[in-house]
C-alpha cells in the first residue's frame, strides 16, 4: 500500500507543483505535457501487479471473514503456516519488487486432535492381560471377566508410530512450538528432554 501511495502522490505533487506555480495542468499545452510525463513515469507492470494483489487480497480477506464467524480461524496458525512457506504475512506483505500474494484464503484452524485423530482411527481393541485389565480397571476389577480395550500405553505405543509421519508437516511444529512454550513456561529451565515429553 505504501508503494501505491507513493506513485499516486507522484502524479499529484506534479499537479500541486504546476498549480503552486500558476500553470493549469488541464489547459495548458506545457501543464498537460508535465502530467502526461507523470502518469507515464508510472510502471504499468507494476500498477497490474498491485491491482492482481488486491483483487486476491480482497477474496482472502473475504474468506478470513467467514472462517472467523465460523470459529475456524487462528491468526496464529496461518502465520506459521505462511512462515513455512517463506511468505511474509498478509499485513506485512508488500507488492514492491513485483511480489505476487498468491493466497485467496487462509487456512482452516484444527486443533491438534484433529490433525493426529487420523492415525487413532483405525486401532482395534485387545483382550488385557490381569495386569493391564487390574491397572485400568481399579477397584472394580473382577478376575472372572475378560476385558478388552485400550491402555494408556496403546496410546503412546500409537504416537510413537504416528509422530515420525508427523515431522516436516508444518501443522505438528506448529503445535510443537506451542507445547514448547507451555513447558517452557511451567520450567524456564526445561531442557529438549523435558519439552518433547
Amino acid at each position: 500500500m505504501a508503494r501505491y501511495g507513493q506513485i499516486v502522490s507522484g502524479v499529484k505533487d506534479t499537479i500541486d507543483n504546476l498549480y503552486a506555480n500558476g500553470i493549469d495542468p488541464i489547459r495548458s499545452a506545457e501543464g498537460r505535457a508535465a502530467v502526461s510525463r507523470a502518469i507515464q513515469s508510472v510502471d504499468p507492470a507494476e500498477l497490474n501487479n498491485m491491482r492482481a494483489n488486491a483483487k486476491v487480497g480482497y477474496a482472502y480477506l473475504d474468506a478470513l471473514q467467514k472462517l472467523n464467524s465460523q470459529g475456524k480461524y487462528d491468526p496464529n496458525m496461518q502465520n506459521a503456516y505462511l512462515r513455512s512457506q517463506g511468505l511474509p504475512t498478509f499485513e506485512e506483505f508488500s507488492s514492491e519488487g513485483g511480489n505476487a500474494w498468491t493466497q485467496s484464503s487462509p487456512m482452516e484452524a484444527i486443533n491438534l486432535r484433529d490433525l493426529t485423530s487420523p492415525g487413532f482411527a483405525h486401532r482395534t481393541a485387545h483382550e488385557l492381560t490381569r495386569e493391564q485389565a487390574m491397572r485400568e480397571m481399579g477397584s472394580s476389577y473382577d478376575p472372572r471377566a475378560k476385558y478388552t480395550g485400550f491402555t494408556y500405553d496403546d496410546l503412546f505405543d500409537t504416537a510413537g508410530m504416528l509422530v515420525p509421519g508427523l515431522r516436516g508437516d508444518w501443522r505438528a511444529e506448529y503445535f510443537r512450538d506451542i507445547s514448547a512454550q507451555k513447558a517452557l513456561a511451567k520450567n524456564p529451565n526445561a531442557t529438549q528432554a523435558d519439552i518433547d515429553k
